[in-house]
């Protein structure tokens, strides 16, 4: 059985070969275990790669790379009209003579996705399925595009195969409900078996509270003096990532009010601030003025930003932190980042949006505020004084994350699929 993916995914070119994120490069080698062969369509990128990537193996992939259509802008998508018109014969052409008993997976939303999900629709190809990766749910504020797509795979893909993160009453059968691997099982076992968190996170008792960064109550409850948290994702407005650099600048201003003793809001659950270092991992477009405000508002001493850093060193990242920040406003399904943050022990503040509600809620931790900086200088504020019940929830969650493997994931499309999986892959 042979699979075809067709997928916006940019691949860079990085020793002497072609390299695609990370994470999607796993999903697809997971897949490797119910296909024997797997042709993924991408598309190429000349800019600088990004340390993120990883490579396929030899055996069972194969390549077709694209050049890059579209743009932020009308005008350069309308430049892009012969790149689109290329995508639409290369796509019919393949396909067309993709045969019917092999599988063809398409990961949305993107325009490439569009243009195979009409084309594999007119061709009556069966044997799909498509990814939405974004917020299924309806939103009035995001864009045409994601509304365009969502509404026809509803009206014309179905009852071809979708999965998505967070799935609505409304929905057939063939829309599944899915959860977004992070790690293969071996290192999650490596991971819970033998934690690599600070000394102070691997119980309550003052003996193992030596961290420097704590301050100790008569309970001998953990609480930073310096509150460590980080951000990893694409520096991009839409991410929060201006949302952030407004939080830290009410944050700094109500730490002086409040050490002056000039606050007012007597209501105000805020008393007293420690001081905030936010650790930035990611690159994007909105990259250099995001920048230029952290120098313009004077929180240079407070951010401190990484770029774009490997999936194999990640993880001492987010081991050095107390803290997740993420108040993205994308539309976005369920973020990765968030799996990762729970598993080494991060707790997760971010907003609800799409799948985050409702995956929150089934792993019991974590904390959901609003977009308004006021409220995420309250929430941090409360889970700092409350960091010891916060952290024993994102503990407790821990024992659902074998459901974020890889091998759940291959496991659990070959349920959707009714694809037995390979004897030797």
């Amino acid at each position: 059985m042979k699979l075809l993916i067709i997928s916006h995914t940019p691949h860079w070119r990085k020793e002497g070969q072609w390299q695609g994120w990370a994470a999607t490069v796993q999903e697809n080698i997971a897949l490797s275990q119910l296909f024997t062969h797997i042709h993924i369509i991408g598309i190429k990128q000349s800019s600088p790669a990004p340390q993120n990537l990883a490579p396929y193996p030899v055996k069972n992939f194969q390549l077709s790379l694209l050049p890059p259509a579209g743009g932020d802008t009308w005008f350069s998508r309308i430049l892009s009209l012969p790149l689109y018109i290329y995508y639409t014969f290369y796509l019919l052409l393949k396909i067309a003579f993709w045969k019917r008993e092999n599988w063809i997976f398409v990961r949305a939303p993107a325009n490439i996705a569009f243009i195979g999900q009409m084309i594999i629709v007119l061709l009556g190809k069966k044997n799909s399925w498509c990814k939405y990766a974004g917020n299924w749910a309806t939103v009035p504020e995001e864009s045409r595009v994601y509304t365009t797509q969502k509404y026809t795979l509803r009206k014309f893909w179905l009852p071809r195969i979708i999965t998505v993160n967070n799935k609505i009453k409304e929905d057939p059968s063939s829309v599944h409900s899915f959860k977004n691997p992070v790690l293969w099982e071996k290192e999650l076992i490596t991971l819970l078996a033998s934690p690599t968190y600070p000394a102070y996170r691997n119980a309550s008792t003052p003996s193992k509270q030596s961290d420097n960064n704590a301050r100790h109550t008569s309970s001998s409850q953990y609480t930073p003096l310096v509150i460590k948290a980080l951000f990893v994702g694409r520096i991009e407005k839409e991410k929060g990532v201006f949302t952030l650099l407004e939080i830290l600048k009410l944050w700094q201003q109500v730490s002086l009010q409040t050490k002056e003793g000039s606050t007012k809001n007597t209501a105000s659950p805020i008393t007293s601030l420690p001081t905030i270092h936010l650790t930035v991992v990611g690159e994007g477009k909105d990259l250099e003025h995001w920048k230029s405000e952290i120098v313009k508002n004077q929180l240079d001493s407070f951010v401190f930003w990484k770029g774009s850093i490997s999936r194999e060193k990640l993880p001492d990242i987010y081991k050095e932190n107390d803290f997740f920040l993420f108040p993205t406003q994308a539309c976005e399904g369920w973020p990765k980042v968030l799996t990762e943050a729970i598993l080494y022990g991060l707790i997760p503040l971010t907003t609800p949006l799409a799948g985050i509600p409702e995956t929150l809620q089934s792993l019991n931790c974590g904390i959901m505020l609003s977009p308004q900086p006021r409220d995420w200088v309250e929430g941090l504020s409360k889970a700092w004084k409350n960091y010891d019940a916060e952290f024993q929830k994102v503990l407790k969650a821990h024992k659902y994350m074998s459901e974020y493997t890889y091998e759940a994931f291959a496991q659990k499309i070959s349920s959707i699929l009714k694809l037995a999986p390979l004897q030797n892959p």
